[in-house]
């Protein structure tokens, strides 16, 4: 049982899909619009939140960059499958 654990543990930081920081913007991001709202009583915890969760993924990154190294530069040297131009780009951010 524990080997499953493991295993599933194991493969889990070797996939870690690097875009999972989106979790931890959006959370500060809601928790800081929350406190200008005086929402206090949900910003405080999504702000909890958002310190536990940017910890718990920079220690998994680390854990990654140690242990699959590979896969770890393969992401970074990933685009994202992209298929918009830098002039597409900013076609639609500034209209031009």
């Amino acid at each position: 049982m524990w080997n499953r654990v493991k295993n599933i543990v194991s493969d889990g930081i070797r996939d870690l899909f690097p875009a999972y920081f989106a979790l931890v913007m959006a959370t500060g991001i809601i928790s800081i619009a929350c406190h200008v709202l005086k929402m206090d009583w949900l910003a405080f915890p999504l702000f909890y939140l958002n310190i536990f969760s940017y910890v718990v993924l920079w220690v998994l990154i680390l854990v990654r960059i140690f242990r699959y190294p590979t896969q770890f530069l393969a992401d970074l040297a990933d685009k994202g499958g992209s298929s918009l131009t830098n002039e597409q780009i900013d076609e639609i951010v500034y209209g031009s």
